[in-house]
């Protein structure tokens, strides 16, 4: 199995804001881990213009070791953060791995899943 596209991680300016970017597949259903422990208020979108889910459901997972993966909860009623079409979520839980899977992988899946995160304590410049 070849490894997730993921594009790693943009700063901006003052450090306060950041964003990474997966694209998952039926081939690579697992996004790259990121650990992340600092980062407060992050939200999820999950599906863009020309993504495909055929049946597909994305899910948000975390872990606090970095191998046991559980879907996390968001903001909404406090709901499982998974995706059957495109959409938003904000994740209330904050663990120290965050990554997004396709938990029901479908036919010709090709999702991409952005998160973007608010720093804790932004750095100063």
């Amino acid at each position: 199995m070849a490894t997730p596209t993921f594009t790693g991680r943009i700063s901006y300016q003052d450090g306060s804001v950041a964003q990474w970017t997966w694209t998952l597949t039926t081939a690579d259903p697992n996004g790259v881990a990121i650990e992340m422990p600092e980062w407060a208020d992050r939200n999820f979108q999950v599906g863009i213009a020309g993504d495909a889910f055929g049946g597909a459901t994305c899910s948000i997972q975390g872990s606090n070791d970095g191998v046991t993966f559980s879907t996390l909860s968001n903001a909404a009623g406090a709901t499982a953060a998974t995706f059957t079409a495109a959409g938003f979520k904000t994740i209330i839980e904050l663990p120290r791995f965050m990554r997004p899977s396709l938990t029901a992988v479908g036919v010709g899946a090709t999702i991409t899943c952005i998160l973007v995160a608010r720093r804790a304590n932004p750095l100063r410049t």
